[in-house]
């Protein structure tokens, strides 16, 4: 019998030293390129904020300026302290779906 299941680990929860490098490379890539994208998305917000610029588009993106809002939101914690009966009312309970994390070290 396989000792591996669908072939991507042991039995003892080990993952091939291969894929562990593999998933880590990505994982560097992915944090690397998400600042990148932020350090870009932030000078474009100022450039487009600071001409009155809404909205860009060619034939590779299409960027739109989103002005600075408020949100007002239920603070469901100080509500399940102060109203359980209300909370509980109108809570709405939502099945997530299972995955797994991964963080390069």
């Amino acid at each position: 019998m396989d000792n591996t299941f669908f072939g991507l680990m042991d039995i003892n929860g080990n993952i091939p030293a291969e894929m562990s490098k593999e998933i880590a490379e990505i994982e560097k890539e992915i944090k690397n390129l998400t600042e990148k994208q932020k350090h870009i998305k932030e000078t474009l917000c100022v450039a487009m904020r600071e001409n009155n610029i809404l909205k860009v588009e060619n034939d590779f993106i299409k960027v739109t300026y989103i002005a600075p809002t408020t949100q007002e939101r239920i603070d469901s914690k100080e509500l399940k302290k102060d109203l359980p009966e209300i909370y509980n009312t109108y809570c709405k309970i939502s099945d997530k779906s299972d995955y797994v994390k991964i963080e390069a070290k």
